[in-house]
């Protein structure tokens, strides 16, 4: 399991207590659904430890543009990056520790029987998820594939110098809303700059 991904059900509740993984609740299309009537029920599904590749399947099974699948990364809790509105407000964002740097207790407890027992329906949607995504790239094409992700990356690499760079250097950048969904438009020129 990815440490990222156990984070993030590793939350601490009222009283110190670790809380239950919730994701069924919200994941599953009615109560009861096993992880496979879950999968069925989506038509896609991805995944945040293989983001990237997640977002080049989108974009192959939606057939948006280009500029649609790049982002920005902001209020990034694992740099301790805060959003505008964060930093006028006085919120504070901590980065988070990777996993082999947390307490010993969260350590021990990802391999704790009750705790792997109480996330089996996760950690098997998980897997399922992925073995999706893999059956979907094999019919992209391997090769395919790896010559979409390539551009993607570099694509991504080039919006985070063009449009940090703006950020920093400007006025401010055009937001969805408030501060989110910002520099959309310099990930619309970094797009056209690859694909023209």
């Amino acid at each position: 399991m990815p440490g990222s991904w156990i984070r993030r059900r590793l939350t601490r509740g009222k009283g110190g207590h670790v809380a239950r993984d919730n994701s069924e609740s919200f994941l599953a299309p009615y109560g009861g659904a096993s992880p496979e009537q879950t999968l069925e029920a989506y038509n896609f599904m991805g995944l945040t430890d293989r983001f990237d590749e997640s977002m080049v399947v989108l974009h192959d099974i939606l057939g948006i543009a280009t500029a649609d699948i790049l982002y920005m990364t902001a209020k990034n809790s694992s740099e301790g990056q805060a959003g505008e509105l964060d930093v006028k407000r006085g919120t504070t964002i901590v980065a988070h520790p990777a996993l082999e740097r947390m307490e010993p207790e969260i350590q021990s407890l990802v391999t704790d029987p009750e705790w792997i027992s109480q996330h089996q329906w996760a950690v098997s949607l998980h897997k399922l998820a992925g073995k999706r995504l893999d059956e979907r790239i094999q019919a992209i094409g391997e090769a395919e594939f790896a010559r979409r992700l390539d551009l993607y990356h570099r694509m991504q690499d080039a919006a985070h110098v063009s449009c940090r760079q703006a950020t920093s250097a400007g006025p401010k950048p055009a937001c969805y809303w408030n501060d989110n969904g910002c520099q959309y438009l310099c990930l619309d020129r970094v797009a056209k700059e690859f694909i023209g």
